[in-house]
């Protein structure tokens, strides 16, 4: 008796016909009865979800019956779904050459597809639709093939052909909207996105893929109204909230940012990228201990995730530990994207803790590596002019512009170094040598005009370039500072105080600014004034010979004061 399985009404059925097929053949019918006997075994092994089996039983098949084209289809689509691919694609096509209906070659076109051999695929679909033009998913396939093959005017002709027959066909419009996508024609597009959201306003893919599209078109508006759309229909997709609170992020809106992320947690708590997200927003906020805490939590969830731990760092510095800030900047690898930064934060730190032999140490080792940046060379030369080491800093800083000629801060700096080593005429060429390069470089346009001030020439000059800088920056209290002093160079003296209280008032403690405000105040005879921001300046200067100046500035105004002037400080 044929093999079968006990407990399936169907299959003991098919197993009895079997039986009685194989019995009531005659001899000279045995091959016919054989081979179905095999093909009853196949589909049962295939119902009960054993392919291989399946496989090995039409095969016994064909041996008794090797013309049998069904044979042959059912054979392919067995291996087909064994992912047997080339084996599935040579029964099929024995089995169209014996018999060439529409289901065989739909079977070719999806292995063909399978296989990545797109042109054979788009040839059978063509023979499909030519047999039955009235097949709305060979058209539908048909457009996504020649989509993908880059045939893009033949994708829109055979999605439009098929909209034609079906004017609800979602996915028709969707792959349109897809086809235009690719070939940036957006417009289009967004009309085809639009019209398969008619259809249904839930459809996931024209959803993601019309916000993509107004991203690519930096429609910043729309791609935030379109993510908040998705994330009314889909409230706990964790990528969509993590975009969404991104956009919100770039339009400083931390508080509606925070909202997303926070709940992006609550779907993924463990997501590093979710944990770091909301620490950065804390970091900003300068909520230093949250931030901390969850930068933390997105380190013990992955020691590995650089980016979270440059914050940390940044929020220890920030908080003002600086040792704590230190120590994360350092476990921050060679071949992280945040390691040249980091390096150069910790210089930083170690330049302000004056350690600018370990700052320099720290940065040479940065520019040894293989993904150095034109800011290392800068921060360097910073390390060494805090050091007093000028020809160095202008050497590395020749370094750098060898190997970045195009990096204008580089140039920048250059200038600033030789203002430092005194050379002014050098230092003013480099810089208009920047504003060519760069007409709107606000510092260069502020240290000319600064440079021009303090020389005394060229004030009409030096305060068009300055006002010029605060049009770029109009909030930057040390290019403001330079305004007052122009005015004061000029005697503009109540024009001077103005603008030097607002830059104090910025960035209090500054001892240049302080020493500004009490030379003007000098001027105007505001003697106590001048005398209380001389003495902020000496107690901020760390230079000798910048103290002494500003000592005997000190000593000028008590004598003009009396003997207790100082004790009434």
């Amino acid at each position: 008796m044929p093999y079968c399985r006990v407990g399936s009404l169907l299959i003991l059925t098919l197993a009895l016909l079997c039986l009685s097929v194989s019995t009531a053949y005659p001899e000279a019918d045995g091959d016919q009865g054989q081979a179905y006997y095999h093909y009853l075994q196949a589909q049962m092994e295939w119902k009960a979800g054993n392919l291989k089996g399946a496989v090995d039983q039409y095969k016994k098949a064909l041996d008794y019956d090797p013309q049998s084209a069904q044979l042959m289809f059912e054979l392919a689509s067995a291996l087909a779904q064994q992912e047997h691919l080339r084996d599935a694609l040579y029964w099929a096509r024995k089995s169209v050459q014996l018999n060439d209906s529409v289901s065989t070659h739909l079977l070719l076109a999806r292995i063909y597809t399978s296989l990545e051999q797109v042109g054979e695929a788009i040839n059978e679909y063509e023979q499909i639709i030519k047999s039955n033009p009235e097949d709305q998913e060979s058209y539908l396939l048909l457009g996504m093939l020649y989509a993908k093959n880059k045939e893009y005017e033949m994708a829109v002709k055979t999605l439009k052909r098929l909209i034609e027959k079906n004017d609800e066909a979602l996915m028709a419009y969707y792959y349109l909207g897809r086809v235009y996508s690719e070939t940036r024609l957006w417009t289009e597009a967004e009309k085809y996105y639009l019209k398969a959201l008619d259809i249904n306003p839930y459809f996931e893919p024209a959803l993601f893929d019309l916000a993509a599209l107004y991203e690519a078109e930096r429609k910043k508006d729309k791609a935030i109204s379109m993510y908040e759309r998705i994330v009314s229909f889909h409230p706990h997709n964790t990528e969509v909230l993590i975009r969404l609170g991104g956009y919100y992020l770039s339009e400083d809106r931390s508080s509606d940012a925070l909202k997303q992320f926070e709940e992006a947690k609550k779907v993924s708590p463990d997501d590093t990228r979710v944990l770091a997200r909301i620490g950065m927003i804390y970091l900003a906020e300068g909520k230093y201990d949250e931030a901390i805490k969850e930068l933390g939590n997105a380190l013990s969830a992955n020691p590995d995730e650089h980016r979270a731990r440059y914050y940390l760092a940044a929020a220890y510095a920030e908080k003002g530990e600086p040792d704590r800030a230190i120590e994360e900047y350092k476990k921050i690898p060679e071949g992280s994207e945040t390691y040249i930064e980091a390096r150069i934060q910790l210089a930083n730190i170690l330049r302000q803790q004056k350690r600018p032999d370990e700052a320099i140490a720290i940065l040479q080792e940065a520019i040894s590596s293989k993904s150095r940046k034109s800011g290392l060379y800068i921060a360097l030369a910073y390390a060494y002019e805090d050091a007093d080491r000028l020809d160095q800093a202008e050497s590395i800083l020749w370094e750098g512009i060898k190997e970045f000629p195009e990096d204008m801060e580089l140039q920048f700096q250059l200038g600033v170094v030789f203002d430092k080593r005194g050379e002014k005429e050098k230092s003013i060429v480099k810089m208009k040598e920047v504003l060519v390069a760069n007409p709107r470089h606000a510092y260069a346009l502020n240290y000319l005009g600064y440079t021009y001030a303090d020389m005394g020439v060229k004030l009409d000059e030096a305060e068009k370039m300055i006002k010029e800088a605060l049009q770029i920056r109009p909030d930057d209290a040390y290019i403001t500072d330079s305004l007052g002093w122009v005015y004061y160079k000029k005697g503009l003296y109540d024009e001077a105080i103005k603008e030097l209280e607002k830059a104090n008032e910025s960035v209090g403690g500054d001892p240049v600014i302080s020493e500004h405000l009490g030379d003007v105040y000098y001027k105007k005879g505001l003697f106590p004034k001048a005398l209380e921001s001389y003495l902020k300046a000496e107690s901020a200067y760390t230079k000798k010979e910048d103290k002494d100046k500003v000592s005997a500035k000190i000593e000028e105004v008590m004598s003009l004061l009396g003997e207790d002037s100082l004790s009434d400080k």
